[in-house]
C-alpha cells in the first residue's frame, strides 16, 4: 500500500534541498577562493628593480623609489652587464646589519666585490631606490632599507643684468641647495667655466677652470645659500656650470648652467 506525501512533508523536504544546495554552493564558493587566492600572480622582485634601474639611468643623479616585499637572496651580478656596474648599499638603521655581519636584524648584506648580495630573512615590506651615473660605464647604487639622500639646485644665478659682464670685473654666482631625499648629506658645490670655440664641427666649449664652494651638511628637508666669486678676463662667450654633489655618494649630483658674454671693459 503506497501512502500519499501530505503537503507538510513536501514542504520539509524542500527546505532541505535548499539547505543542502546553499550548503554546498557555499564549500564551491570557498573553495575557489583558495584556490584562487593559491595561484594569485606574486611579485617579480627582480623584475621591479631592473625596472628602477632602467628608468633611474635615464635620469642620472636622481633616486627613483618603490616599496617592495623583500624575502630571500639577491645577488648584484644578475642586474649587470657590460655598460653597467651596481652597488648594494642597506642603509636603514632599523633594518639593516652591518655590511659583511651576521644580527638579529632582517636584511644581512655585503659589497665588497667578491660577494655582493642582500638577504631579508622574513619577507618584509622597504623602500628600494636606485640611482645612476654616467663615467666611463654607468655606475648604479641600490639602496635597500629607506630612501636616501637628493641634493637638489632651487635657483642658481649671477648678480649681473641680462647675463653679461665685463672682463675683469668680479662675478658673484648665487644658488641655493637643498636636500630632498629622507637622509642627511655633505654637499660640495664647484662652478666650471668653459669658453665657447668654433670648430667645422661647429660649436665646441673648451674647460678652463673651476672655483669651489662651500660644503654643507644638509639634514632632509634642510636648504642652505652661498655665492661663489670670480672674474674673466678676456672677452668672449663663456658658459659657467654649477655642479653640486654628495660628498660620499657619486650618483648624488644635480648641475645648472647658463651662458654669458663678457666684454672690453669700458675706460
Amino acid at each position: 500500500m503506497v501512502k500519499s506525501l501530505t503537503s507538510d512533508t513536501l514542504l520539509s523536504m524542500d527546505t532541505f534541498r535548499l539547505f543542502v544546495v546553499a550548503f554546498l554552493a557555499i564549500v564551491m564558493i570557498a573553495l575557489l577562493l583558495q584556490i584562487f587566492g593559491l595561484f594569485e600572480p606574486t611579485l617579480d622582485l627582480e623584475k621591479e628593480i631592473k625596472e628602477l634601474i632602467r628608468i633611474a639611468e635615464s635620469q642620472p643623479g636622481k633616486y627613483f623609489s618603490k616599496m617592495l616585499p623583500l624575502q630571500g637572496t639577491l645577488i648584484a651580478d644578475i642586474f649587470e652587464n657590460e655598460q653597467r656596474s651596481l652597488i648594494f648599499l642597506c642603509n636603514s638603521p632599523s633594518l639593516c646589519c652591518e655590511m659583511a655581519q651576521k644580527c638579529g636584524k632582517n636584511l644581512e648584506w655585503n659589497n665588497i666585490k667578491t660577494s655582493r648580495f642582500i638577504t631579508s630573512k622574513q619577507k618584509k615590506q622597504a623602500y628600494v631606490s636606485v640611482r645612476c651615473r654616467f663615467q666611463s660605464l654607468t655606475i648604479c647604487k641600490v639602496y635597500f632599507g629607506q630612501e636616501p639622500a637628493q641634493i637638489t639646485i632651487e635657483s642658481f644665478g649671477i648678480d649681473v643684468n641680462q647675463n653679461t659682464a665685463f672682463a675683469g670685473e668680479n662675478i658673484y654666482i648665487n644658488y641655493s641647495i637643498k636636500n630632498t631625499g629622507k637622509t642627511s648629506l655633505i654637499a660640495t658645490s664647484v662652478a666650471k667655466l668653459y669658453a665657447s670655440h668654433t670648430e667645422l664641427s661647429g660649436e665646441v666649449w673648451l674647460f678652463i677652470k673651476d672655483f669651489k664652494g662651500k660644503d654643507f651638511a644638509l639634514l632632509s628637508n634642510e636648504s642652505a645659500n652661498d655665492s661663489i666669486n670670480f672674474s674673466i678676463t678676456a672677452p668672449g662667450k663663456y658658459k659657467i656650470e654649477l655642479f653640486v654633489y654628495e660628498s660620499n655618494d657619486e650618483t648624488n649630483f644635480d648641475s645648472k648652467s647658463f651662458e654669458l658674454m663678457v666684454f672690453e671693459k669700458k675706460h
